[in-house]
């Protein structure tokens, strides 16, 4: 997949997204409760093969309220940047990974636990080894599986998410990250 290419991509999530808000707007204008936006920012431990790595994102979320409950549908944008400790690699490259995510938020008072399905893309380049090659950029794209547990303190949200991203196919490697997650959220309850 080509950078021009993976543009396209970002701007048709973009555009998905916006979407459903410019839809779901009138579905919930009647409710006590209004859509709410979220705003977070996270560190990830990942594991891929037996190899670990770090990294840090930030995250922006949709909270759409149900009609006669305290629960939400959510759908928000992942960016999440991670750092690869290789063992075969003199200095690890960074990953970049777009995530477009949809899940259903269930309220347990403050508590909540959110289970998500999403789309995404991980971006990696590997750096020639020698002068004459050139680096190489590739971009997958895959569903992945995920969930998200927190609490609210106020209008703040601490969370402790889990993915299981990308099935590398010049690897054969499956991403589980683990992340903790702090979050703002915006709009009345």
């Amino acid at each position: 997949m080509t950078i021009s290419r993976i543009h396209t991509v970002k701007k048709t999530i973009l555009l998905v997204i916006m979407a459903g808000i410019g839809l779901a707007g009138p579905v919930f204008s009647q409710q006590k409760k209004t859509v709410q936006l979220e705003i977070g920012f996270h560190g990830s431990y990942f594991l891929v093969f037996d190899d670990a790595g770090w990294g840090y994102g930030s995250s922006v979320k949709l909270l759409l309220p149900m009609e006669g409950n305290e629960n939400y549908i959510t759908a928000g944008l992942t960016l999440d940047r991670l750092r690869e400790n290789r063992w075969f690699s003199a200095v690890p490259e960074p990953v970049r990974l777009i995530n477009a995510v949809g899940g259903y938020r269930k309220m347990l008072r403050n508590f909540f636990v959110e289970p998500q399905m999403g789309i995404g893309f991980m971006i990696e380049t590997d750096k020639a080894e020698v002068r004459w090659e050139s680096d190489r950029t590739y971009a997958i794209m895959n569903l992945f599986p995920g969930i998200e547990s927190g609490v609210y303190l106020g209008k703040t949200t601490i969370s402790l998410g889990y993915r299981l991203n990308f099935r590398d196919p010049f690897e054969d490697a499956v991403y589980s990250i683990f992340s903790i997650k702090a979050g703002y959220r915006f709009g009345r309850k």
